[in-house]
C-alpha cells in the first residue's frame, strides 16, 4: 500500500473516532429504588416510579393488596425533546412520600390507591437516578481496530 493511501486511511479512522457518538432513539434504563406500589418505568423524559394504581384489590396481583398511601405525585413528560407533539403524553410518577404531612419538594400529596404488600410502602419515596452518559463507543473501537489490521496487513506484505 502506498504510503499516502495508508495517510488517507488512516486519517479518515481518526476522523471517524473523532465524531460524536450517533444519537439514538433510546430510553435509559429503569430506576432500581421505586418504593413498593409503584412500577420501575423509563420514557424519554427519563426514568420513573409509575404508582401501580388500584380501585380494589381484585386488580391486584402477586399476592399485594389495594392500599391507600399518601404520595407526592409528579409528572413526566414522555414525548422527549420533540418541540412539534402537539399531544405531550404524561405520565405521574412517585416522587417521594408526604404521610404524616401535606408538604412535597416535588409534585403534589395526593392520597392514591395502589397494590402492595406493605401498609407502610408509603413511607419510602422514590429514589430515581439516570443513566451514566459515559457509555462506550464500541463502533469507533472496531474501526480502529479493522483499519490497523488492514495497514498492517498490507504493510508486512510488501
Amino acid at each position: 500500500m502506498d504510503r499516502r493511501v495508508a495517510s488517507l486511511v488512516t486519517m479518515a479512522a481518526l476522523a471517524v473516532t473523532l465524531c460524536s457518538t450517533a444519537r439514538a432513539d433510546v430510553v435509559g434504563p429503569d430506576p432500581t429504588n421505586c418504593p413498593a406500589g409503584s412500577t420501575p418505568s423509563a420514557c424519554h423524559g427519563g426514568p420513573y416510579c409509575r404508582p401501580t394504581l388500584c380501585a380494589d384489590s381484585s386488580s391486584c396481583t402477586n399476592g399485594t393488596t389495594c392500599q391507600e398511601v399518601r404520595w407526592c405525585i409528579g409528572q413526566i413528560s414522555c414525548a422527549g425533546r420533540w418541540p412539534f407533539d402537539a399531544a405531550r403524553p404524561q405520565q405521574d410518577t412517585v416522587e417521594g412520600s408526604c404521610e404524616g404531612s401535606a408538604t412535597c419538594s416535588k409534585g403534589t400529596c395526593k392520597t392514591v390507591k395502589v397494590c402492595t404488600m406493605e401498609a407502610s410502602a408509603a413511607d419510602r419515596g422514590c429514589s430515581c437516578a439516570m443513566a451514566s452518559a459515559n457509555d462506550v463507543d464500541r463502533a469507533s473501537g472496531w474501526t480502529m481496530l479493522i483499519v490497523a489490521l488492514v495497514i498492517w496487513r498490507r504493510t508486512r506484505g510488501r
